[in-house]
């Protein structure tokens, strides 16, 4: 298999570094040789309150918005949302950098034999050089049964150096005799925000030689092994940080438990895509990409895929805290978007791939933090909307605030909580837990159920229910009556697809475990009652409730076609399929997938079009023109959506369903005709196996769930 990311030389910048993590501990390794440096991550590390707050009473002024909506005044109703509804938006109050941790070694001649590599098989970074008669090797990894970062370096020589450590903020640094940085801080801003403390600890063993230490460095002397083992703590959790403690067992046994807990995972699914030309595989991976532009490489795309497995398992544990926008890897004090959850679309696409991937436990943490908002969510529904059920916006944080909050074009959107409750559903229909789905899943998505049933008003025209009001995330368009740009409509069609498909799977619920509440009746016949999703003149799907001109026709979000993907609202029905194709065919048109993520929703949207001359187009532009020489996804700046709806869109090429039947290799492109896939897991909770050549199936395994 494909699985070494490698350069020949040390990395220039953070967005050349190597990613390592155990789904709360991260770090970047830079590989230098006489300055390393090890951008260091804890999951928790966020500034603190205040946090955008409910408006109490706001639900008057929705009323009002709602009634100018109804006789088409939109920019008197965006005014009014904009100056009574939405509360502020608190920035910074950002996810931070634990720290970087630099290693200096005593070096002045000029090194050979220069390589860097993650294997993503054992999640171990690698560097190794020589100088002169002496072999430098250095690894690096993260330890989840130690909770720990960990580096050594080895030579078959002495060498000497020293190691220091930096942070901007609130922090205190103390150098001990014994060989050990301890490290106390707390996220803030300028004395602002103050959030997490953190107790770090960076523990130092040698083989032989000497340890010291100054006001500001640790120093070995004449050692051939430097080992560093790093942990850190939090008071996230709990009021008081938990001790630290260093378990007293050899590096070879902390390196084969890491790697035996790590390919628990990994080891569950495989993917291959064969070169015709196998000298791809053995250049470095900047080489690789450099000449993917003009040839390129199926076996870039497995690597790709596979890569996007290794940062899944890297950032999204069982017991961790659901990945971020960066997953758990962030340089700055000061994160773009905070480094936050967007829940309109972006912490969603981390997750697309997980079921079918057979990640479903990595999974869980998204699953557990959308639980964690579901009680402030009551709140907000109540407070500001004056409605049952729970509801959350476009993003939230560890804070877990639900409020609305920024401005209209991306705040005034209350479906967030609704996306999450499809990812209940199909952590239900991939493993088949009925408990789950009793204790977990049903009451989920009927608080959102209820919500949206209570958010729904006649559409005086058609008589029929929409949802509103509300934003198309974060897309605008131009006011019939005066140009002006607006945000706000009733009836958006993401709304409508939203509200189908959650009151869809509500009655699912009620079905499969055979019973019945107050609500189902109300939820049938809203369900008959809502407004179907228009199409325009020009054979387009309308965005909005009308055929309004939008203002940036090439907009990143594509909002509308969720009834194509992640929805399947529209796969069985050809008069929809064609309409959302000609949506897509116009958005690109006008320059749509200029980011990382939105390109890599592109690709699954025309794998679902069974389109493959348009997957292969834009997955090459997702890897040509969105993705950095670590292979990490550039927005830009770096997101960890845009690799993982890139895998997404690539299983979607090989597996589909129709009708409730899967399909396989529905969107394959030629390009990548010839390959294997072991470990794919089916909605029947089976797992799959199959190979094919020149674009057919030639083998085809099913296997009984593993779970």
């Amino acid at each position: 298999m494909n699985n070494l990311l490698y350069y020949n030389s040390p990395a220039k910048d953070w967005d050349s570094a190597l990613p390592i993590g155990n789904g709360s501990l991260g770090a970047m390794c830079f590989g230098g040789v006489k300055v390393d440096r090890l951008q260091m991550n804890q999951e928790s590390i966020w500034a603190g309150p205040p946090v955008p707050e409910n408006i109490e009473g706001s639900y008057i002024y929705l009323d009002q918005a709602t009634k100018y909506l109804q006789s088409g005044e939109y920019l008197k109703a965006q005014k009014i949302l904009q100056n009574n509804f939405m509360g502020e938006r608190i920035s910074p109050r950002s996810y931070q950098t634990m720290g970087d941790l630099y290693i200096n070694l005593d070096i002045d001649e000029e090194y050979i034999n220069y390589r860097r590599e993650l294997n993503i098989k054992n999640a171990l970074v690698t560097t190794s050089w020589n100088i002169l008669n002496k072999k430098f090797t250095k690894e690096y990894f993260s330890s989840y049964p130690e909770n720990a970062i960990i580096h050594r370096t080895i030579c078959n020589e002495p060498f000497s150096g020293t190691i220091n450590y930096t942070r901007d903020g609130d922090v205190s640094v103390l150098y001990s005799q014994n060989g050990r940085i301890i490290i106390n801080g707390q996220a803030e801003h300028n004395g602002e925000h103050r959030g997490i403390k953190f107790n770090s600890q960076v523990q130092i063993y040698i083989d032989r030689g000497e340890l010291g230490c100054t006001e500001n460095s640790l120093n070995f002397t004449n050692v051939t092994q430097l080992l560093l083992i790093i942990k850190c703590e939090t008071n996230y959790y709990n009021d008081k940080i938990r001790p630290i403690v260093f378990s007293n067992i050899s590096y070879s046994e902390i390196l084969s438990r890491h790697v035996k807990e790590y390919q628990s995972y990994f080891n569950r699914m495989e993917l291959e895509f064969y070169d015709q030309d196998e000298n791809h595989i053995d250049k470095p991976t900047d080489i690789r990409l450099h000449y993917f532009k003009e040839n390129p490489s199926p076996s870039l795309i497995s690597l790709y895929f596979n890569y996007a497995r290794y940062l899944l398992i890297s950032s999204s544990r069982p017991d961790s805290l659901c990945a971020n926008l960066q997953g758990i890897w962030n340089k700055d004090m000061e994160a773009p978007w905070n480094s936050d959850y967007h829940i309109n679309i972006n912490i969603q696409m981390i997750y697309w791939f997980a079921e079918v991937s057979g990640l479903w436990d990595c999974h869980l943490p998204f699953l557990n933090y959308a639980e964690s908002l579901l009680d402030n969510g009551k709140e907000t529904s109540r407070i500001v909307y004056n409605s049952r059920g729970t509801v959350s916006h476009h993003t939230s944080d560890i804070w877990k605030f639900t409020a609305p909050c920024g401005e209209v074009e991306y705040g005034m959107w209350p479906l967030g909580s609704a996306w999450n409750s499809r990812h209940f559903m199909e952590h239900y229909i991939y493993t088949k837990d009925r408990v789950f789905l009793e204790k977990r899943a049903f009451p989920f998505i009927k608080e959102n159920a209820i919500f949206l049933y209570d958010y729904l008003v006649e559409d005086i025209s058609s008589k029929l229910l929409v949802f509103g009001p509300a934003s198309s995330p974060e897309n605008r368009f131009l006011d019939p009556k005066t140009g002006e740009i607006c945000n706000i409509s009733l009836g958006i069609s993401m709304g409508q697809q939203i509200v189908k498909e959650v009151f869809t799977n509500y009655l699912s619920c009620l079905q499969i475990l055979n019973i019945s509440d107050e609500y189902h009746n109300l939820i049938l016949d809203a369900l008959y009652r809502l407004k179907p999703v228009e199409i325009g003149q020009d054979g387009r799907l309308l965005e909005w409730i009308e055929d309004f001109k939008e203002s940036e026709p090439g907009h990143r979000h594509i909002s509308h076609l969720y009834g194509l993907y992640p929805g399947v609202e529209y796969l069985n029905n050809e008069k929809y399929l064609l309409a959302c194709e000609k949506t897509l065919y116009r958005r690109l048109k006008y320059g749509g997938g200029h980011t990382g993520w939105s390109r890599a929703w592109i690709v699954n949207l025309w794998a679902r079009l069974q389109k493959p001359v348009e997957c292969w187009k834009n997955l090459n532009a997702l890897i040509n023109e969105s993705t950095l020489i670590n292979l990490l996804d550039n927005h830009p700046p770096f997101q960890l959506d845009g690799n993982m709806g890139g895998a997404s869109g690539i299983l979607e090429m090989l597996l589909q369903y129709r009708d409730g039947e899967p399909v396989f290799l529905p969107s394959l492109p030629k390009e990548l005709s010839h390959g294997y896939v072991k470990g794919l897991r089916l909605r029947n909770g089976s797992t799959l196996n199959m190979a094919w050549e020149d674009g057919l199936l030639t083998d085809i395994e099913l296997l009984p769930s593993v779970i």
